[in-house]
């Protein structure tokens, strides 16, 4: 979905369409959340992660 804040981010967004048909499937559901898409859920992920999954140590030649 484009708007303002992120019409600089050079990826494909979500189609709203498809959006909207997932989140009231979930709150049909009763989901405590919805996550549309593959980053989405990868950032999820990350932020359900213990700290040094989102800030790994830099390994040598780094």
């Amino acid at each position: 979905m484009d708007t303002d804040m992120d019409a600089q981010i050079g990826f494909p967004k979500g189609d709203p369409a498809v959006i909207a048909v997932l989140a009231l499937d979930g709150v049909q559901a009763g989901a405590f959340e919805v996550v549309a898409d593959e980053k989405s859920k990868i950032v999820r992920r990350l932020l359900s992660a213990e700290l040094p999954a989102l800030h790994p140590e830099p390994t040598a030649g780094s």
